[in-house]
């Protein structure tokens, strides 16, 4: 159960990201903005999908690390690429299967190389918010620069944010 959800909680992030990408114009896309201190929505997309790359090849050997990712830097400047990519990674992640192996989570913390236990479930619950983070300053980055741009109302909120919100509606 638990599984299910973080795989369609990541479904349905990966899909708002694929929108946006589908939306901005292509030199908006990779354009350097001093909003974002000269880094680009494409930097930001292809952060948030490498994590997700380090993850799915982690998985085999039961270690992931995030730190040794190579950057795809095709995401960066190919919006039709990059939209495909998204749809093979969200097709990698519906096919996920529960796998109570601990994991080995490999980080540079400092100077210092840090192995710590955890787990699938927990990873996906990292990489939601990882990615909600960066989408929170794309949807600034778009408000600000980009207001063709339709983002979901919920793009970028955390979920807590969001229940939180819905209560006070009420």
């Amino acid at each position: 159960m638990t599984l299910n959800v973080l795989k369609q909680s990541t479904i349905n992030m990966l899909q708002q990201v694929a929108n946006l990408v589908q939306q901005i114009d292509d030199n908006h896309y990779s354009e350097q903005l001093d909003l974002l201190s000269k880094n680009t929505i494409a930097k930001h997309v292809r952060h948030i999908l490498e994590l997700y790359v380090q993850l799915m090849a982690g998985l085999p050997q039961n270690e992931i690390n995030y730190d040794k990712r190579e950057r795809n830097l095709l995401l960066e400047h190919n919006r039709n690429y990059t939209i495909d990519f998204i749809n093979e990674l969200k097709t990698t992640i519906l096919n996920l299967e529960t796998d109570l192996n601990v994991l080995q989570l490999r980080t540079l913390i400092q100077n210092d190389e840090l192995i710590v236990n955890t787990s699938l479930e927990r990873e996906l619950v990292y990489n939601i918010e990882h990615a909600i983070h960066h989408m929170a300053i794309m949807q600034i980055a778009c408000n600000h620069c980009f207001k063709y741009i339709n983002l979901d109302k919920n793009f970028g909120v955390a979920y807590a944010t969001v229940q939180y919100n819905n209560t006070c509606a009420q």
